[in-house]
């Protein structure tokens, strides 16, 4: 029987390199996943665009096109917490979803007039650990802050481990504060 790989459109915020150690480390402190996400494709989802049974070559284009002279806005980020289920463990932040309006509002208007209709609504910000966990848990942690200065699109491969970056955009930061 053969596998599906599907193919994720997402938006991920870079984290900083003070981040993704702090990120490394509550992984490896609180999780102890069978299979961690390693270092360096740490990573924070912010929007799932789109979702396709084959790989889109015109995805990318359109989402470039959409933000084409758009001054995406930076945003701070704090994670405060280790979500876990048997199958994923991922950490996330009650205070996100206000901190991301200013960068959703570009994306909710621009994308559907490029024909892409993204699953803004139901994606939770987060930054994945691992995966294989085999226990349910939430473990609250010492707050992990940074600004995200550069947003990136990437087409994963479900299941399989394989982020490929289409586009990346440098976000600009104005007067950032924390606001948990």
């Amino acid at each position: 029987m053969s596998h599906t790989v599907r193919y994720r459109y997402l938006l991920f915020a870079h984290l900083s390199s003070t981040a993704r150690d702090a990120c490394a480390f509550a992984r490896d402190r609180f999780v102890r996943p069978a299979k961690p996400v390693s270092d360096p494709r740490l990573h924070m989802t912010i929007a799932r665009l789109a979702e396709r049974d084959d790989p889109d070559p015109l995805i990318g284009p359109r989402v470039v096109e959409a933000f084409q002279g758009v001054e995406l806005p930076g945003f701070d980020i704090g994670l405060d917490r280790i979500r876990m289920n048997p199958d994923i463990a991922m950490l996330q932040g009650k205070g996100n979803r206000p901190a991301l309006v200013p960068l959703r509002q570009p994306v909710r208007d621009r994308l559907p007039r490029a024909g892409i209709l993204p699953y803004i609504s139901r994606t939770e910000p987060h930054v994945t650990l691992g995966y294989e966990i085999g226990r349910n848990d939430c473990q609250p942690i010492e707050p992990i802050r940074w600004i995200a200065d550069r947003l990136d699109l990437v087409e994963s491969w479900a299941g399989r481990t394989v982020h490929r970056t289409l586009a990346s955009w440098p976000l600009v930061n104005r007067q950032l504060s924390f606001g948990f």
